[in-house]
């Protein structure tokens, strides 16, 4: 399997363990991650609270950098899975309005904890493990952009 990969700003500083995790996680599952290339800060942080048009554009040039490939596009950062999402459905509803000819694109935008709940995953993961984790109390922060808005996200509400 190959997935085209979005790691953001945040996973390329502060966050680069998260960036190695996903890396060496999606290696062992034999999935092969393909850098978007040339990708850009989605603007997650600050440029879609002080000018809409400038924060949809940033995540809206690794969309079309992602296009051309035709993989799914796996996001681990839920800021930048949100922004990606938003630009997503931007594009879809007026791609002219972004001056873009035509946007129709045979991928899904997926947020890590989505695509590692998937059963074929955990099923391949379930297949992986080495060492019995039963015992070890953890506690799960998947970022509540990935869920939040469900109009945006795509996130099913029950």
């Amino acid at each position: 399997m190959k997935l085209s990969y979005y790691p953001g700003c945040s996973l390329e500083g502060t966050a680069v363990d998260y960036d190695l995790s996903v890396r060496e996680i999606c290696e062992k599952l034999e999935i092969k991650l393909i850098d978007i290339p040339d990708w850009n800060c989605c603007g997650a942080s600050s440029a879609h609270m002080t000018d809409h048009e400038t924060g949809m554009r940033l995540p809206i040039r690794n969309l079309l950098l992602a296009y051309s490939a035709g993989h799914d596009i796996l996001v681990p950062c839920a800021a930048c899975f949100q922004r990606l999402k938003a630009a997503d459905k931007a594009l879809k509803e007026n791609p002219s309005f972004w001056d873009v000819s035509e946007y129709a694109p045979d991928f899904e935008i997926i947020h890590i904890s989505t695509f590692l709940a998937r059963e074929e995953v955990l099923a391949a993961l379930e297949e992986k493990v080495t060492k019995n984790l039963t015992d070890l109390n953890i506690g799960c922060y998947y970022g509540c952009l990935s869920l939040r808005n469900p109009r945006v996200t795509d996130a099913r509400v029950n």
